[in-house]
């Protein structure tokens, strides 16, 4: 009785590594998903290593900023703004147009930031030069000064 359990057990514990195993090989990679979420929302106002454009040069930003600053950032820069962050009114100040609200879940941040930080430490190719206007999605701008500000 006992070794037919063991054996069910087994054999449940196989069948689950193997699929567990399977799905992996369909998963994509984070940074192939930070690639295409880069070139996608990010490249028409940064670049990774090739200087500043709309917004600040992306190269090295994980050694800069603390990880989970950079998160909410990339995830939501207007409430960043709107709290009156002092890193965000710097760079609102340093750039004057405000990153917009791209709507990003966290999974693509992560992918995104994982991506920056392979072509920052050059193992993965560069962004596509592509169409460099500003990202599709339309902004989630709120006016800083008028939540930051309460006069």
């Amino acid at each position: 009785m006992r070794v037919k359990f063991y054996r069910a057990l087994a054999a449940a514990a196989a069948a689950a590594i193997t699929a567990g195993l399977a799905l992996s090989a369909f998963a994509q990679p984070p940074v192939d998903e930070g690639r295409q979420v880069f070139e996608q929302k990010c490249v028409g106002c940064h670049t990774i290593g090739q200087g500043d454009r709309v917004g600040p040069d992306l190269k090295g930003v994980s050694q800069r900023r603390d990880r989970e600053w950079l998160i909410q950032w990339i995830m939501a820069p207007d409430q960043l703004i709107a709290r009156g962050d002092p890193i965000a009114r710097e760079l609102l100040n340093k750039y004057k147009t405000p990153m917009p609200n791209l709507g990003l879940t966290r999974d693509q941040v992560l992918a995104v930031i994982s991506y920056i930080d392979a072509v920052s430490a050059g193992g993965a190719p560069a962004p596509a030069a592509g169409d460099r206007r500003a990202p599709s999605s339309p902004p989630t701008v709120v006016d800083w000064r008028a939540t930051a500000d309460p006069r």
